[in-house]
Parts: structure tokens; C-alpha cells; sequence
């Protein structure tokens, strides 16, 4: 019983990461095409509105650019923030 439901457990967490990976694509894909509208239009006060609250994903993207160009692994947990703690 306790195997069954270990894999219950590890199929259910399987499918959770799936979702969770497809929701985080459909929403970038949506935000990028509505950029792509927006820019074709030259809606350039919308760009500066949308620029604003974008911090926070160049924030994630910069961590992440600079974890993958240390010349070395971080040697403690203290040298990993939220964005590169489980990062492969």
C-alpha cells in the first residue's frame, strides 16, 4: 500500500510541475504577443506603464544571467537568493 501510494504521490507531483510550467509559458507567450501588438501600434505610454511593473521578471532574468556566468558554484546556501536556490 505505502509503494502505491508513493507513486501516486510522485505522479501527482509530476502532473502539478507539468501545469505549473505550462501556465507560466501561456502567460509569457500572451504578454509577448500583446507587446508585439502593443509596439506595432506604437503605444508608447502603454510601454512605459507595462515597463514599470516589469521589474520584478528583469530582476529573476539578471539573477539568473549571473548564476549561469560565475566562474564558480556557490559554496553556501547564503550565495543563493529565490531566484537561482533551485535553478539546474
Amino acid at each position: 500500500m505505502l509503494c502505491n501510494e508513493a507513486e501516486y504521490y510522485d505522479n501527482f507531483q509530476e502532473e502539478e510541475s507539468t501545469e505549473i510550467f505550462v501556465e507560466i509559458e501561456n502567460t509569457l507567450e500572451r504578454a509577448l504577443q500583446t507587446i508585439r501588438e502593443q509596439h506595432a501600434l506604437s503605444n508608447i505610454r502603454w510601454a512605459k506603464s507595462f515597463n514599470k511593473n516589469t521589474e520584478d521578471v528583469r530582476k529573476i532574468v539578471n539573477n539568473i544571467n549571473r548564476y549561469n556566468n560565475r566562474i564558480t558554484n556557490p559554496k553556501t546556501w547564503k550565495e543563493h537568493n529565490n531566484n537561482t536556490m533551485f535553478y539546474e
